[in-house]
Parts: structure tokens; sequence; C-alpha cells
């Protein structure tokens, strides 16, 4: 169904909390184009950025084999909750929605539009009261109800929206008062019938006196699980377990799940749980009293009977709540997403901190150049935004390769995203540095050649590939996410692949892979946004996923003109970034350098930066050395002393740069080197 977007009111058109909407009727982030959650604001976005998306490819996770399907963004969605209420009037098992369902809702007088199916409606106000139990129904075959079709959520939801109107200049007004009522009409008042002939199914099957019990309980649920929080995954089993237990059917366990935050389904659990896991009812008084409920004088006798229950044995050996004992988990499989919850006071959250720092998460990461991780402070730290600034032709990609395929040697997984180069070019670069080692000099442009290789190139550099696969490959991906080697170059395509990789290592306890992007003037604008905008967001967007993963991003930038023509590289000096530089944790610049003298064959000291648009007016000796010579400062570094310098030699015959300070041997000097030093001497 087209979306009618101008009909949509701006009281929800403004608001921050839109999703797209993919073919499946899952919800997307606009932004990285993969799974969004109702309960995360992270993944929401403005409504402007959700219809840009429509007829983007999304990629989605199947929850049932685990595997990444590529979907369409076909519409938009709001996500409810937060004072925002829907319901949903969906028409089921062939039956049709009775007109006096619908003009009760109707009656509500706010925002009402058709579903996206044609056959349902959506209404969407303010909603200010308590917590709604049992917001659905469970849809039994054969059996019919008032309240079947219709469906209230006050969060956990998004409805897909179509702008298709039931009445014109209808606003989301506040419904409170409605809702309740029509929630008791439609909701409650079937749920209990259905309660009343469970009930009188466990009068037939229990004794009597535990049959007037259980319809206590039977009354009293829902007070009693409006007093348990639902996202402890402990607490979570416990209570559906001791529901099934007790007979009651599954949409009240469902419905008290969904008032957690962390939400993620419940039909796999329901039906794990087995009986003579030890929980009962007893199990859900002692959990609500625990958590604050207050019961009534006149029915302590069964409040006694039910605590009585939670003490006995239990017949597999575990103990009854808070009786000091862990209780075994009897399910294995969909349970709701760990959430964390903050220290009580200042000295928790100290004491927090002492225990995290003393771990390894903080331990920095070694770039493979000693003098580097010296100026760094021991190496790059995760949780922060890195950027490199370098003029064209001095070997940014080449420093940036050879950092990380050191540390993905290490153990450290990366994702190098190139905007320019496929990963088959990338990877003869790396090909043409490890073949170096054993005197075999060879371009990357040699090595894509591969038809015109001797038979000792093709033996060397079958060696070298093959100890890249065993030691470099394992860890380390170039444009992850790209079609035959290529990564689409905007924001949502880079973090897709980021967010992909950072789930997956989150789900199996291991870091989250640090990234670099290569380079940021590249990545495209979408719509009318210019490029200084797009920029903008970019940093923002990757400083975020580096702090939310716990890792961190390098990313590269190109220098402006006014840098270049200097020679002299500040904070200042990225082209299109001078004030979003301030974001990075670390800046790091490059400048080429001129040799002043050599005594001994060994480098004493070099010239301040030289303007890269002058270097063809040197002398050829010294046109050589400068650009073979590339000074790396730290201009900005946040958790060390900045303003430190290292001066590299840069090979770009075969893509390696080494430290000056390692090449005082005379047989690692360049004959050049030998002329140049000559004729400083006759200057």
């Amino acid at each position: 169904m087209k979306i009618v977007i101008e009909n949509i009111p701006q009281e929800l058109a403004t608001v921050r909390r839109w999703v797209c909407s993919a073919d499946n009727k899952s919800p997307v982030n606009p932004r990285s184009l993969r799974g969004a959650s109702s309960t995360n604001p992270d993944t929401w976005g403005s409504m402007a950025e959700c219809v840009a998306m429509i007829g983007r490819t999304c990629t989605l996770k199947n929850e049932k084999t685990g595997q990444d399907e590529q979907h369409t963004v076909v519409g938009v969605g709001f996500t409810l909750g937060d004072g925002w209420a829907g319901i949903d009037l969906d028409a089921h098992n062939g039956m049709t929605i009775p007109e006096t369902v619908l003009d009760d809702f109707k009656a509500l007088g706010t925002y009402g539009e058709i579903s996206r199916s044609g056959n349902g409606y959506h209404f969407i106000g303010k909603y200010n009261g308590e917590k709604l139990i049992g917001t659905t129904l469970q849809k039994i075959p054969g059996e019919s109800a008032p309240g079947e079709c219709v469906e209230i959520y006050t969060g956990g939801r998004y409805f897909a929206m179509t702008g298709k109107t039931l009445a014109p200049d209808l606003k989301p007004i506040d419904i409170t008062a409605g809702l309740q009522k029509l929630h008791h009409k439609y909701i409650k008042s079937v749920r209990d019938a259905r309660n009343a002939r469970n009930t009188a199914n466990i009068t037939n099957t229990r004794n009597a006196q535990y049959a007037s019990n259980g319809e206590w309980l039977q009354r009293n649920i829902d007070e009693i699980l409006s007093h348990i929080p639902a996202e402890d995954r402990d607490t979570w089993i416990q209570v559906g377990a001791a529901l099934k237990l007790e007979g009651f059917p599954f949409e009240v366990f469902d419905s008290w799940s969904r008032s957690a935050t962390n939400y993620g389904g419940t039909a796999k659990a329901w039906n794990s749980f087995k009986r003579g896991n030890g929980w009962n009812g007893g199990t859900l008084v002692n959990l609500a009293r625990y958590y604050g409920w207050k019961y009534q004088k006149a029915e302590d006798r069964y409040v006694q009977y039910y605590e009585q229950m939670a003490k006995s044995k239990p017949q597999n050996g575990a103990q009854a709540p808070f009786d000091g004992v862990v209780i075994q988990n009897p399910i294995e499989e969909e349970k709701p997403v760990e959430t964390h919850t903050e220290p009580a006071d200042g000295t928790s959250l100290f004491d927090a901190f002492i225990d995290k720092i003393q771990t390894e998460k903080y331990r920095p990461i070694e770039t493979g150049m000693t003098d580097l991780d010296r100026l760094l402070g021991g190496g790059i730290m995760r949780q922060g935004l890195i950027m490199l600034g370098a003029a064209p032709g001095m070997g940014k990609t080449t420093l940036a390769q050879q950092i990380f395929e050191t540390m993905a040697k290490n153990g450290t997984e990366v994702l190098y995203f190139n905007l320019e180069m496929s990963r088959e070019q990338l990877l003869a670069r790396s090909i043409s540095r490890e073949i170096s080692k054993n005197g075999i000099n060879l371009t990357a442009a040699q090595i894509l050649r591969g038809y015109e290789w001797s038979s000792l190139q093709r033996r060397k550099i079958e060696e070298a590939a093959a100890e890249y696969r065993k030691t470099i490959a394992p860890n380390m991906i170039y444009n992850p996410g790209g079609d035959g080697g290529n990564i689409v170059p905007t924001i949502p395509a880079i973090l897709g692949a980021l967010h992909g990789a950072g789930d997956r290592a989150k789900a199996e306890g291991k870091q989250s892979p640090v990234a670099v992007i290569d380079y940021l003037q590249l990545i495209q604008s979408e719509g009318r946004e210019d490029q200084g905008e797009t920029i903008k967001k970019a940093v923002a967007a990757f400083k975020q996923y580096a702090i939310d993963y716990e890792t961190f991003v390098f990313v590269i930038m190109a220098n402006n003109r006014m840098s270049n023509a200097s020679g002299h590289a500040t904070m200042e000096s990225g082209r299109d970034t001078s004030a979003i530089e301030y974001s990075a944790d670390i800046l790091l610049q490059m400048t080429f350098a001129v040799c002043k003298k050599f005594y001994a064959k060994k480098l004493l000291d070099f010239t301040e930066p030289v303007k890269p648009n002058a270097i063809d007016d040197l002398a050829p000796h010294k046109k050589k050395i400068a650009r073979s010579n590339i000074l790396l400062t730290v201009a900005k570094n946040r958790m060390n002393e900045p303003g430190g310098q290292l001066l590299l030699h840069f090979d770009g015959a075969v893509s390696k740069f080494t430290p000056h300070d390692t090449r005082h041997d005379d047989n690692s000097i360049p004959a050049w080197v030998y002329e140049a030093d000559e004729a400083e001497e006759a200057d």
C-alpha cells in the first residue's frame, strides 16, 4: 500500500521515534539498514530519514536460521512507548472486525488509519495511565471472542504507517481514560473468562483445598505480576515456569514479558517449561512480595498457603526463590537480552570502574612501531576515534595497512573499509610488502599480473601468501559487506557492516572489531545533504560505534589545500573537517621532510616540513629524500601528551614504512642516500 506521507499528523511526524519497515514487516534502523528495536532509541530516527530509505536494500537476521537475509524497505513505522499508545484492530482466521468494535475505538477521537494489509486499523494517541496488563489475546482457532481482533500496546511495538486516514484532520490526543475502559471491555474481561475456565479445569484435577487457592491466584494474578519486573532473566524463567504449572494460558506470560524493555519473544521458552522445576504459585507470591506487593489481610491464608508451597522441596532438588541457592536454568533458547543497570551511587560507580580497568579491556593495542606506541602511550586504546590526516601521495593507506595488519597478526579483529580501492588491490599491496622481506621487490601492479611471474617470484609469492593466510587473514577483512570486494561508500552501508560484526562479536563473547575508514571525504552524501554535513554525521556515527561497542575507529582524511601549501599540518588541516577534528581522541598528521645532514650514514636531523606542492622545485637529491621521508606528528592525544614526532622512511614501490632509527645499518640504506650525502657536502 502506498504511503500518504502528507496525511501523517505533525504531532507524530516531528517526534524522533521512526523506523523503516521492511517487506517482511520487520523494523529497520534508517542509518545502518539493519534490524531496529522497538525498545532501543539508538535504532530510531526521524521520519524524513526513514522516508529517504524507502526502496533501499536492508540486511536482516533470520531468527530461525541465524543467517543474514536481504530485504527491501517498503515503508516507515512509528515506535510506541514513552506516553504513546496504539491500538491494532486486525481480522484473524477469516473473520471480519465487527462494526461495533470499530465504532468503539473511533469514538476515542484520536488519529486512526487503515493498516498496511488493508484489512485492519491502527489508532495512536497519548497515554498517561498505569501499565495495561494483558494487552493482547491469544488467537485460539475455533474460538471467537469479542476482543479477538483487538490488540492494545503502550510500548514495545511499532506500527507500520500508511497515512490512509479514517477521517481528515484527526490528531493524536490523550486517550488515557477511554483506553482503560476499552482495555477492560475487550482484553481483561475476555481473559478473565478464560481464566475462570482454567480455574474450573484445575478444580477437576486437584483437591478442593487447592482449587480454592488456585481460584484466588487466578483473581489476583494481574496485581501479582504487575509488581514483578520482567527484565531479569532468572526471574523471567521462574515466573514463566510457575504460570505454566498453575495452569495459566500462554498469553498471560507473554503479556507480562512484553512489559520488559528487553522483550525478545516467549513462545519457545513457554514450550520448553516442564513440570518439576520447583517453581509454582508460591514463587509468584514471594517474588511479588519481595518487590513490594501488599496483600489484603483477609486473604492472609491464601498467601500463607503459597508461602508454604514455595518452601516445600521441589522435585528436581532446586530451591525456591530467595533460599540462597542458584536455580538451574530450565531453558536454553529465546531468552530476553540482558540489560545493564547503573550502580546506585558514586561509590558503586567508582568500585565498578576500578574493577573494569584491572581487566584487559583497556590494554592498548600495539601498532607494530615501537616509537609510535611510545608516543601514543603504549598503543591505541579502545573506545576512541583516531584520525590521520595527510596530503595525496604520502602513503596514508600504506601506513594504515601496515599498522592494522600487524594488529590482526597479534589477534585483533580488523574491518578495513577502503572506499576507492578494491579488495584485490589492497591484498596485492600486502603481498608486495610481505615478499620484500625476502628480497623480492615487486610492486602491487606486478603482483596483480600473475601471468608474468617467474618461477622464483611465484614461489616467493606463494610462500608470502601462505604466511599471510595463516597469520593475518583470519582477523583482517578488507571491505566487509561489499560486493565483489567493493563497499558502497555510504554511512548506512558502513554502519550496517560495523554493527553486524559488532553484534556477532558480542554474541560470541568477543571484543568488537576495530575499524578503519579510508578515507573520510569519499563517503557519499544522500539526498540533498551537502558533503560537509555528511562528514559530520559520519564522524559522529563512527565515534558512537566506538563507544557503544567498546572499540576504536581509525579514520583517514585528506588534508586541505592550505595545509598542503604551507607544509604544516594542524588541528584544522583536514579538508571539510576543520570543526569535527575536535571530535578525535587522537589526531595524527603526516608531512614531507627533507634530511638536513647525514653523518656516518646515519640521519641526524631534518628540516621543517616541506610544502607538498613545492617538492618538484627542490634539487633532485632533496626531491627524492623528501618523497621518501614522512614526518608523523601526534597533534592531539586526549589520553597522553601530544606533540611527539616520528620520522618514517616510505618505500612506495613495495608499500612499506620503516622508522628511520632502524635503518642505521649500511646494508639497509639505499644507494641514493649516499648520493644525497655527497650532494649535501658539495653544497
